[in-house]
């Protein structure tokens, strides 16, 4: 395997990447049907790009597209089975696609060649096949060898999983984009042709900046729409005493963190992810004198508001 995708990535003199494991639990088995799930997606944009341009929107396939995405982020779902289920549903969009493209075409008329790349992918029966085919794909999908190429690919890869993550939860709640929908196919249909011009690479990763903004926008109005308009008001105060639960009350125990296949262990892996950050608080808990130092932890959000509000005051 090879992951480099998240902030947890492992980090060594020789690579920058988790090349066995993933920090945050992520098997072998789950990194390589996670690549061939993204290569599903390149195709799969691929015919829903071409279909569109011949009027054909379909927004459930848009938005099984952004929940096929947003599974292969960090921690959503390392669950083999539910990546195999999800690599052929992707096979079965594109065959209902194709079906709808060649009843929208005039008669008489034959649809053009096949689409190249990931469009064609013919994904296994079964998980050793999937494997075996995941071996093939290469770093992000791409037979580029030129680092700079592979580094601007990831970059938009990557991009693009952030957009789907905001894309689903905005769908979550009710909210969707046609114009965002068109602009996200297009992105991956743009790198299933495993595009090799830095200058037109660069100029795509600006725009996927550019897209990542309108979704953003997209799922603030869901979660305003929705929940109402959000505010926070300072100073934030701090409860005189830590840790005094409510009366009747009584705290669950707090277990060890568990992500996939690996358990964490506060004592020895530290503040392995965010998660961990619990376990980071009650080992301080346990300090003499830890309620002046939690008290400070809590504060210190308000803490660097009221610090800018002085630097802007004198300034």
């Amino acid at each position: 395997m090879f992951c480099n995708q998240c902030e947890q990535t492992s980090r060594t003199i020789d690579t920058i990447g988790c090349i066995s494991v993933g920090t945050c639990g992520k098997n072998d088995t789950a990194a390589a049907l996670q690549d061939v799930l993204i290569h599903m997606v390149k195709g799969l944009a691929q015919h829903a790009w071409r279909a569109r341009s011949a009027g054909i929107v379909d927004r459930e396939l848009d938005a099984f597209l952004l929940y096929a995405v947003f599974t292969t982020l960090t921690n959503v779902n390392f669950n083999p089975v539910r990546l195999q289920e999800l690599i052929q549903e992707a096979a079965r969009w594109r065959s209902i696609i194709d079906a709808r493209y060649a009843d929208a075409l005039p008669a008489g008329r034959v649809a053009a060649g096949e689409l190249p790349g990931p469009a064609a992918f013919e994904p296994a029966a079964d998980r050793d096949g999937l494997l075996a085919q995941a071996a093939l794909l290469g770093p992000y999908g791409s037979s580029r060898a030129d680092k700079d190429v592979l580094g601007l690919q990831a970059f938009i890869l990557y991009g693009m999983k952030g957009v789907a993550a905001y894309g689903h939860h905005a769908r979550r709640l009710g909210y969707q984009s046609d114009a965002i929908d068109a602009r996200i196919e297009e992105m991956f249909a743009y790198l299933a042709g495993d595009p090799a011009d830095k200058e037109d690479l660069l100029a795509h990763a600006l725009e996927v900046g550019r897209l990542n903004l309108s979704v953003m926008e997209l799922l603030d109005a869901a979660n305003t729409g929705t929940f109402g308009a959000q505010a926070v008001t300072y100073p934030i105060r701090v409860a005189s005493r830590f840790g005094t639960p409510p009366a009747g009350y009584t705290p669950p125990p707090l277990e060890r963190s568990r992500m996939g296949n690996r358990t964490f262990d506060f004592k020895t892996d530290g503040i392995a992810h965010y998660g961990m950050l619990p376990d980071f608080i009650q080992a301080v808990s346990q300090k003499p004198g830890s309620e002046a130092a939690l008290q400070a932890l809590f504060r210190s959000a308000n803490d660097v508001v009221e610090m800018w509000e002085k630097a802007e005051a004198t300034a």
